[in-house]
């Protein structure tokens, strides 16, 4: 069973610095005054959870680690950036092929078929 938060890139040995992932893609960063770190503060620092609450090592989203879901307006930065989903692939363009008119033009001449 996945564990309710997974640590960012910058944490090892189960210790978070810069912040941790909830287990729904919400970055929760290591700030004073932050209702959501103070949760898991006192997640990770309950003695009588058994067993002991541990935030997951970090992956990456491509070897199954937990994406960050950006609020809007809200941008990756410093650790972040490892634990984004993968980018979507392009989309293809409108084909670059011109539907066929019968018309061709050249600098020099136009003709009709």
């Amino acid at each position: 069973m996945a564990a309710a938060y997974q640590l960012a890139w910058d944490g090892y040995d189960g210790m978070a610095f810069s912040g941790v992932i909830k287990a729904d893609g919400t970055w929760v960063p290591c700030a004073a005054e932050n209702t959501d770190w103070d949760a898991y503060q006192t997640w990770v620092g309950d003695k009588t959870a058994s067993p002991p609450n541990k935030p997951d090592p970090w992956r990456a989203p491509a070897d199954g680690g937990v994406a960050i879901k950006l609020a809007e307006g809200q941008e990756a930065v410093g650790s972040m950036l490892y634990s984004l989903p993968p980018p979507a692939p392009p989309v293809e363009a409108a084909s670059a092929t011109v539907a066929s008119t019968g018309t061709t033009t050249s600098s020099t001449r136009t003709t009709t078929r």
